[in-house]
């Protein structure tokens, strides 16, 4: 019976050692600010790492965060992360309810940039000498729906409606591409065609591809050369983020009004441009 009387007696002196120890050294929650010490501005999104758990925090919008310690320490550590700084900090832990951990981040100045605002009429320059780069320069073959017709004293006459498979032939020589036209007709259908006086009789479906601005510049606003005709201005009423520029040109247009040696003929002044 003593001997069983012993044995409770230990049993009650341990629990009692154990609630005792497990009260004493209870979890603990540490709530922290980060702050620079140079200018006492909260640090944010700095990793932290408390070195007594092992556990890792990031500090928020307001430089905040917490871990959960033993109460019977008296100071605790921190291995920080961030930009200009990595080591670790000891904090001795006070009263206050949060605890202002202070490190020193020094100003450091960026490498210097030069941002270029260019003009209507540069941003359309450099997307010219940018279409070798931005546009195929090899041959393809391109599956098509063509129509056309005429309105003549208030009549519509020469319709045409057809399915084409065109040749697009490449050449790249001096960063520009030029193009050269084959074509084949799948199906067609027509009304009778009559050729009134003063009507084109030239290949409409030609003369529609060689105004191809892209490959075919030359006589186009596209035409690097002649770009000081024409007057460009930003569209500063769009919302969205693309650019677009509106375009005038008093002196000509591109639309050689279906006559071949329009060229030749100098028509300077004759018509105009904008869009």
């Amino acid at each position: 019976m003593n001997l069983k009387k012993e044995i409770k007696s230990f049993l009650f002196l341990l629990f009692f050692i154990l609630n005792f120890h497990s009260t004493l050294f209870s979890q603990t929650i540490f709530n922290g600010v980060l702050i620079n010490s140079s200018d006492s501005a909260v640090i944010p999104f700095a990793i932290i790492k408390s070195v007594e758990s092992g556990k890792y925090q990031t500090t928020d919008s307001k430089g905040e965060f917490s871990f959960s310690y033993l109460s019977k320490f008296q100071s605790v550590h921190f291995e920080i992360n961030v930009i200009e700084f990595h080591g670790i900090v000891e904090h001795k832990i006070n009263g206050d309810n949060q605890q202002k951990i202070f490190i020193d981040l020094s100003s450091s100045e960026l490498n210097e940039i030069v941002i270029e605002g260019l003009s209507a009429k540069q941003v359309v320059e450099k997307a010219i000498k940018s279409i070798p780069e931005n546009y195929t320069d090899s041959g393809f073959v391109a599956y098509s729906y063509y129509r056309q017709y005429q309105k003549v004293n208030g009549i519509f006459r020469n319709l045409i409606e057809a399915q084409l498979v065109v040749l697009f032939r490449l050449t790249n020589s001096e960063n520009v591409i030029t193009d050269e036209n084959a074509f084949a007709v799948l199906h067609m259908r027509r009304t009778p065609i009559n050729y009134i006086e003063q009507t084109s009789e030239t290949d409409e479906f030609i003369d529609l591809l060689n105004q191809n601005p892209v490959y075919n510049q030359l006589g186009s606003i596209l035409n690097l050369k002649g770009l000081y005709f024409y007057h460009f201005s930003f569209d500063t009423t769009k919302t969205y983020d693309d650019y677009q520029i509106n375009f005038s040109c008093n002196d000509y247009s591109c639309d050689k009004h279906g006559i071949e040696n329009y060229n030749e003929l100098d028509w300077h002044g004759e018509s105009w441009a904008t869009g």
